[in-house]
């Protein structure tokens, strides 16, 4: 194995030594006397372009990676700088990315140039006193105010904040008490305002060129603007793979000064090509109260009143009588006829699922990485809804006299004529997903972006639907959970692969004309998949057992996949199961059609003054305008059946034009 540097690496580690060289040992030793930010030495980074080295081409950065950014940090504390040099620049360095990778467009042309030009200098605020290193007890409160979050509370241990104009803040917008799991706090990157915010420095032994402080956040205005991504994303973008890589190799980098030298560093990371990981984790959901909902608004539990013709003058003025609240109960009601019931067990358990994954990655090169990627789940204690009162076939049996021939009712008439479909809830059901993820990535180089990646993967379960009312709740067949086990529908894809491509165009011309064809970035994303697991049904209670969501029977000598046009299965393929039966087609045994969507974007930015700025974007939606067929009809009994009668959106051009101030 070599473990020399390459001959990039070794020209940054010139280029940095060169530029360091008139900040000597004495110069660092001064600051850890006097303390003092290095204003001089972050000064000279910034105008030599090294402080956007891992930052994208298009915002002014040099569009390296990882290995490059830690081979400066080392090159840095290496030369005298140690740890105070190291951190001095190393949230210009690192501490943005969850901008590049999670801001928009807008976002990161208003905040990389002016970090990476060294105008602008940034801290991080996210640990606070007494959270120790529970990150999700965060008290920071950002509270939505219109277009501002306001925001109140405490963080410890901020490093430059007495110098920072900036502050990349984590702050919680839904209360500890309200969040589930990792989900809630923000993450938001925005003026340090000192007017709101006081900064205490915190006395230290060491690394006094770069101060520790406490902060105090009384009212500091955010514009909804500043909060990056989601709301209530912030954790998940804090802990983004390539975010944590980054702050990891800093961290080694200067921790090798004096105990290695450069060659074995890069024998430990940046030579360090192949990676493997993998993860376990058990997740637990709770019964979903949306099941019972339509069990209690019928009498006698409830009392359902419909309004037509309604306006917000009078909402009930099309109703007999007037305003029917508050309603008084009739002492005098009775168990409607053959009504829908519901039965849950005492002791129902939350369903989880195990889900693990590995995955290998590998560099190529100096732009490149490929990676595959397993990932498995299970779920566990999924509902199944079985049925205890289904009607009995037998001679004379028809669609009319199902009631008449459920088990209660033929047991006790008098008594089973209030019972109709009755659905017993059971925490048996279980599932599970596989798939194989294979990714290809491009680094930004010479302002080109690619990546691709294949997912092929499959599902089963025997979970049908776990919402009453909706098609498919219960098992098809009473009794038998099997007969409803197969591929998972509503999406179930085999293949799936994307692409993508981002270009920054070259600049071309200067001056008044520059200002028109430079700059301009195209992207495009190209989609193929193919098609969906559906469900083939009869639209009929061929059992006539109660139930409507049966399957037919297949015809063996009729291939089902003869197409013509519109039609996508042979209707010959199927036939009506004789009375009393069930068919023998699996569940969602049939696939949908294939897909192919290319989508473009063109975008440019136009710096006005300070940070106002007119942003173009063209965007062209299916540029192809290919067909994106939906799924056929399914329901044999349907004069549409097999036949695609749904399509998505047609080729859409959006133009867009947006002053930012």
């Amino acid at each position: 194995m070599d473990f020399a540097p390459t001959a990039e690496q070794q020209q940054i580690q010139d280029a940095i030594e060169r530029i360091c060289e008139p900040f000597d040992a004495d110069y660092w030793l001064n600051k850890d006397r006097e303390g003092g930010f290095p204003h001089d030495f972050h000064a000279a980074l910034a105008q030599s372009g090294w402080l956007g080295i891992a930052m994208p081409q298009a915002y002014g950065g040099a569009g390296l990676g990882i290995s490059e950014a830690a081979c400066m940090m080392h090159a840095i504390a290496a030369t005298g700088a140690g740890l105070s040099g190291a951190s001095a620049v190393h949230m210009n360095i690192f501490g943005l990315h969850p901008v590049v990778v999670f801001g928009t467009d807008e976002q990161k042309q208003r905040w990389l140039p002016p970090l990476i030009q060294g105008r602008d200098k940034a801290c991080f605020g996210v640990t606070e006193p007494d959270t120790g290193l529970n990150t999700l007890k965060l008290k920071t409160r950002a509270v939505r105010d219109g277009d501002d979050y306001v925001v109140h509370g405490q963080k410890v241990w901020i490093s430059t904040a007495q110098v920072a104009n900036k502050i990349l803040l984590l702050a919680r917008t839904t209360a500890v008490q309200d969040a589930q799991g990792i989900d809630g706090l923000s993450l938001f990157y925005t003026d340090l305002d000192r007017s709101v915010v006081e900064v205490r420095e915190i006395d230290k032994m060491g690394r006094h060129g770069v101060d520790s402080n406490q902060v105090f956040i009384d009212g500091l205005p955010v514009p909804v603007e500043d909060r990056i991504g989601e709301e209530g994303e912030g954790f998940k973008q804090t802990l983004d793979v390539r975010v944590l890589a980054l702050r990891r190799l800093e961290r080694e980098a200067a921790s090798f000064v004096g105990t290695h030298d450069f060659a074995a560093f890069r024998a430990a990371d940046c030579e360090r090509k192949t990676t493997v990981r993998t993860a376990w984790g058990r997740f637990y959901d709770l019964p979903n109260l949306n099941m019972f909902i339509g069990f209690a608004l019928g009498p006698p539990v409830g009392s359902v009143i419909t309004v037509t013709g309604a306006n917000f003058d009078d909402p009930y003025a099309n109703v007999a009588g007037g305003n029917p609240f508050p309603i008084t109960a009739n002492p005098n009601m009775t168990f409607p006829q053959y009504a829908t019931w519901l039965t849950l067990p005492l002791d129902m358990k939350p369903w989880y699922s195990d889900q693990w994954n590995v995955s290998l990655q590998r560099q190529l090169g100096s732009s490149w990485m490929v990676s595959a990627n397993y990932v498995n789940s299970r779920g566990r204690r999924l509902p199944i809804g079985d049925h205890l009162n289904p009607a009995i076939f037998g001679p004379g049996a028809t669609t009319a006299n199902t009631n008449q021939r459920r088990v209660l009712s033929l047991a006790n008439p008098s008594q089973g004529q209030y019972y109709g479909n009755i659905i017993s809830i059971s925490t048996t059901g279980t599932s599970v997903y596989d798939a194989l993820l294979l990714s290809l990535q491009h680094r930004q180089t010479k302002g080109l972006t690619l990546t691709g990646n294949w997912t092929v993967s499959r599902c089963i379960t025997d979970l049908i639907n776990y919402e009453p009312g909706q098609a498919g709740f219960a098992l098809s067949k009473p009794g038998d959970p099997a007969y409803d086990r197969g591929s998972c529908g509503g999406g179930d894809r085999r293949h799936v692969a994307n692409a993508s491509v981002v270009y920054q165009l070259p600049s071309v011309a200067t001056g008044g004309l520059g200002a028109l064809t430079n700059d301009w970035q195209v992207s495009a994303i190209v989609r193929g998949q193919s098609g969906d697991h559906f469900n083939v049904t009869t639209g009929t209670d061929s059992a006539l057992t109660g139930q409507t969501n049966q399957r037919p029977n297949s015809v063996p000598s009729v291939d089902p996949y003869k197409r013509a046009g519109n039609v996508w299965l042979s209707p010959a393929a199927f036939s009506a199961p004789a009375p009393g039966t069930y068919g023998n087609v699996p569940i969602n045994s049939f696939i949908g059609p294939k897909a192919f969507n290319v989508d473009m974007g063109v975008t440019r930015s136009f710096r006005v003054s300070g940070q106002r700025a007119l942003q173009f974007r063209a965007e062209l939606l299916n540029v192809l305008n290919s067909v994106q067929k939906g799924d056929p009809v399914a329901t044999l009994n349907s004069p549409n059946f097999v036949l695609i009668t749904t399509a998505a959106d047609p080729r859409i051009v959006h133009l867009a034009v947006k002053f930012t101030f």
